[in-house]
């Protein structure tokens, strides 16, 4: 998650996504010549660390992606664009909610058997730290944007199968 430098949370990482591809995995080569200045600045962009961005390509297809939204709300009865961009944003919700279920069963399962582990080589004090840890960890998730907040929630609710190790309570 990228934050202010004051520490808060301020984007939705998910909302820099934009994959070279949709899940079939066609996508198309574009290749055209850009000013130098912007060629750096997307590399500044990416190596910054302020956006979730992990490549200059990145950076550009987000760009092209907001680029061509920008266009279609300045002409909106432009034909096919609005059907077309309407494709690319649903596919895209669809990847972003798959990224954060993904996420979700990998942190759990993780978990499980991480204390599984310990529990089975007689460490139950580790299994409890690192439970409590985790939990902090939930605790401390953004609870904005609103996206965030809701997956915030289900990682409490889901570490309820936890509160064994913590005298029966969780939150």
């Amino acid at each position: 998650m990228a934050s202010r430098r004051s520490g808060g949370p301020k984007y939705d990482p998910a909302d820099y996504i934009v994959p070279p591809s949709l899940k079939n995995g066609h996508s198309d080569r574009i290749q055209f010549r850009a000013q130098s200045t912007m060629a750096r600045a997307l590399k500044l962009i990416a190596g910054s660390k302020v956006f979730p961005f992990g490549t200059d390509q990145d950076v550009a297809r987000w760009c092209l992606k907001y680029g061509l939204e920008h266009l279609e709300k300045l002409e909106p009865t432009l034909e096919g664009l609005k059907t077309v961009l309407g494709q690319q944003r649903l596919a895209n919700e669809l990847l972003k909610d798959e990224l954060y279920r993904y996420a979700f069963m990998e942190m759990f399962t993780n978990l499980r058997n991480a204390v599984a582990q310990h529990i089975a080589q007689g460490e139950q004090q580790e299994a409890r730290q690192l439970v409590e840890k985790t939990l902090d960890m939930i605790i401390a998730m953004p609870t904005e944007p609103e996206r965030e907040g809701r997956w915030r929630d289900r990682y409490l609710k889901q570490f309820d199968e936890f509160s064994y190790l913590l005298g029966g309570k969780s939150k």
